[in-house]
């Protein structure tokens, strides 16, 4: 759902743009904000840890012993995603920035020449 958001915010600037309205404001602010927001809450949730979605796709596609294991994280999923999103940053380990800010810059790097293509 949130790629879908992101994409419609996407293709709402580019029709604006399009029809000559020009880019810039509140309303763009907003629009560029709701694909930045959208892509980061989807690209989060496909990581694979349990309390996430992407959590519920590794163990459903991973074989059944390790399947287990991954679920077996549920009673401490609360700590895991601190650790790894809270704590390490204050030692170094940046993590969100790997698997979110990166994939994110990625593709809306593409959505950004997407556009400029399309209004030249």
């Amino acid at each position: 759902m949130n790629f879908l958001l992101a994409a419609i915010s996407a293709l709402l600037i580019l029709l604006l743009a399009l029809a000559g309205i020009p880019l810039r404001g509140p309303m763009l602010a907003i629009l560029w904000g709701s694909v930045e927001i959208n892509l980061v809450l989807a690209i989060f949730n496909l990581i694979p840890i349990p309390p996430l979605d992407g959590g519920r796709v590794a163990v459903g596609l991973l074989p059944m012993p390790l399947a287990l294991r991954l679920n077996g994280f549920r009673a401490s999923e609360f700590f895991l995603v601190l650790a790894l999103f809270v704590i390490l940053p204050r030692v170094g380990i940046d993590i969100f920035h790997w698997l979110v800010e990166i994939p994110v810059q990625a593709i809306e790097g593409v959505i950004v020449a997407v556009i400029r293509s399309a209004m030249h």
